[in-house]
């Protein structure tokens, strides 16, 4: 794999989100290839288990949007849905017809092949409620044992992100879906690696904590060094190839 390089640190505060979602099907190996291709330092993928508990990527609750059909992951093989079609046919229209979801034991060979990658991979809701914290968190941790990239563990749930702590040795993340004073305190007891927050929901400073903030979705290169300035650690875009190609240009923000 050929990867590009780019002349600033700042590519290494950007999280390509789902994959180069803005261009693929997110979550599906083409969106992790050509992110990898762009020269992208982090890459953010979702996790949810089928029927059979395997691993897989998806995001939302139901394979309508990305698929096209009816159905939930938790309710399906891991034989039924890898042989389903992620084509995300109402945003690509035929493009991507035929083009298969994937397992997270495809993902993590992928990206093993660009060792220094870190992978940030949360675990879906949807997941945590069908299978329980501890059934799901270990089946997790069993299939990341043998990846050898830097690995964060991040979840909505913070029961889940505890879980991950007092099992394992990881760097974990809490996703919030709300920033409010409740949230604070949690994150304060929680002592999380990373928060992870979509920037719509930040109407003040961020908080001070032993934490780093990511802060999605961003979609440009003004918009990154915005809530880089503001004390985001790290931004999250599904749009990381417009990213580095802006900072390729030596264009400067406005």
């Amino acid at each position: 794999m050929v990867r590009k390089s780019h002349p600033t640190d700042i590519v290494h505060r950007i999280i390509a989100h789902r994959g180069y979602a803005g261009r693929y099907p997110e979550n599906t190996l083409p969106a992790i290839e050509s992110a990898l291709a762009e020269g992208v330092c982090n890459i953010e993928l979702d996790l949810q288990l089928t029927a059979d508990h395997i691993p897989i990527l998806f995001h939302d609750r139901n394979l309508g949007r990305i698929m096209g059909r009816s159905g939930r992951v938790g309710y399906i093989s891991a034989t039924e849905f890898l042989a389903s079609e992620a084509a995300y046919e109402v945003r690509f229209g035929e493009k991507f017809r035929g083009n298969p979801p994937t397992s997270l034991e495809q993902a993590l060979k992928t990206i093993s092949l660009c060792p220094q990658v870190t992978l940030f991979l949360e675990i879906k809701p949807v997941t945590l409620e069908q299978f329980g914290i501890e059934r799901t968190v270990e089946i997790v941790l069993t299939a990341v044992e043998r990846f050898t990239n830097p690995i964060v563990l991040l979840s909505f749930n913070k029961d889940a992100v505890q879980a991950i702590r007092k099992q394992s040795e990881y760097r974990i993340g809490w996703v919030l879906d709300r920033f409010d004073d409740k949230h604070r305190k949690l994150a304060h007891e929680l002592q999380p690696d990373f928060l992870f927050c979509k920037k719509e929901r930040i109407h003040k400073a961020m908080w001070p904590g032993v934490w780093q903030w990511v802060i999605y979705d961003v979609a440009s290169l003004d918009s990154a060094f915005h809530w880089l300035a503001r004390g985001a650690h790290y931004v999250e875009s599904m749009w990381p190839g417009e990213l580095m190609a802006t900072i390729s240009s030596g264009e400067e923000p406005v």
